[in-house]
């Protein structure tokens, strides 16, 4: 936790101050469970709030598209689809304000695939999700997919159904050695028409 804090004075400027926090209430913080916590401390004899967001490492850029910069994903379109880009719509996102977006209104031209390099990852075990939701899909093949140097190691089916059901395709026991090229992905196939969707909330951990 900061050893200080931005205080607002009675002048209305602000200066940074010193702040003691419960140690109690920050040992009861669980770093091994994914949450928020709460915790009060003190400074200038006034309480002091904070919030701890315990989160698991995702070896992924970008993973929740919160951030402008989506170079680290790469799109490939196979189909010709009107829109297919990021885009910003709390109302539309898993979580946050962001989320990849895809619509057409003609038949058969939703067909791409949307996948990041991890980098530098260490050998280990590994779990890859994905999230998507969307509808107007008609026929559909989607999957999630890892690759592990160039060849398909696992894929996950997953569906667009309708606006705010979403489903996460979820790949376990991805099995990574040192050295490894390893690239995780999406593949998207929509008749529409109409055909849209949204995808968000990727993770490799």
């Amino acid at each position: 936790m900061p050893d200080e804090a931005e205080a607002v004075m009675t002048d209305n400027s602000r200066q940074m101050v010193p702040v003691t926090w419960n140690q109690e209430v920050l040992e009861a913080v669980n770093t091994l469970r994914e949450g928020e916590y709460r915790v009060i401390g003190e400074a200038l004899g006034l309480p002091v709030r904070g919030l701890i967001t315990v989160s698991d490492l995702n070896w992924l850029r970008n993973g929740g598209f919160e951030e402008e910069d989506v170079s680290m994903w790469r799109v490939t379109d196979l189909g010709g689809a009107a829109e297919l880009y990021r885009e910003v719509k709390p109302v539309d996102a898993k979580k946050g304000q962001a989320h990849w977006h895809f619509y057409s209104a003609e038949r058969d031209t939703v067909r791409f695939t949307l996948e990041q390099e991890a980098q530098d990852l260490p050998a280990g075990c590994y779990r890859y999700e994905i999230s998507v939701m969307g509808g107007d899909c008609g026929e559909q093949e989607v999957y999630s997919y890892v690759m592990i140097n160039g060849e398909v190691a696992s894929r996950c089916e997953t569906a667009f159904t309708r606006w705010n059901e979403w489903h996460t395709a979820v790949i376990e026991n991805i099995q990574v050695q040192e050295g490894d090229n390893v690239v995780v992905g999406l593949y998207v196939a929509c008749s529409g028409p109409g055909a849209w969707g949204k995808i968000d909330e990727a993770y490799l951990k």
